[in-house]
């Protein structure tokens, strides 16, 4: 959950001063500063098994996996926040505290940021060049929904992983995640 600090516009730099001092993440926009509230279990759970799971599948390959706690800049100096995981593979994504180039981007779903990551997010995520997937993964049940980009990179396609024998076929990355193992040390309970 997000909460914005109020009454406050913030200069890009003042951001990132606030981030250094009070060491607590906050995504940022145009100005405003929303800090960022912790998760579930489950929510710690599915990502670190995410993050897990990425890591060894393409840690070997040059790529890097970053769990909850990188900033993705979405618009330089004015629109940065905080991905559950991220994938980056590519060599010139070296910054010490931001991403800029992902391949995968994944965000577990709550209650009170489920309408901006299917919203805002998406549409902010859909347009990173680089970006060949993005995962919503339900907490509350085994649930994933992958948009993937297609050769046309203005076209994504939508599809739905919900059986836990399913593996999740991320063909562009060469890469398949077993929801089993998404879930794995889970027990699903309503929010």
């Amino acid at each position: 959950m997000e909460t914005a600090i109020q009454n406050t516009v913030y200069s890009y730099q003042q951001y990132l001063a606030l981030e250094k001092e009070t060491n607590i993440r906050h995504e940022y926009w145009n100005g405003e500063v929303f800090a960022m509230a912790g998760g579930t279990k489950n929510h710690n759970k599915i990502g670190l098994n995410i993050s897990t799971i990425l890591s060894n599948q393409f840690g070997h390959k040059g790529c890097e996996t970053f769990f909850n706690d990188v900033k993705l800049q979405l618009q330089k100096e004015n629109y940065y926040v905080y991905p559950d995981v991220l994938l980056t593979c590519d060599k010139e994504d070296n910054d010490a505290y931001v991403v800029t180039k992902p391949s995968l981007i994944v965000e577990v779903l709550s209650a009170s940021t489920e309408n901006y990551d299917r919203s805002i997010k998406l549409a902010q995520y859909r347009k990173i060049p680089t970006l060949r997937y993005y995962l919503l993964v339900s907490q509350k049940e085994p649930f994933v929904e992958v948009y993937g980009r297609t050769d046309d990179e203005a076209i994504f396609t939508y599809e739905v992983y919900e059986n836990m024998e399913d593996s999740i076929n991320l063909s562009a990355l060469s890469c398949n995640i077993p929801l089993a193992d998404v879930y794995k040390y889970v027990t699903f309970m309503p929010e």
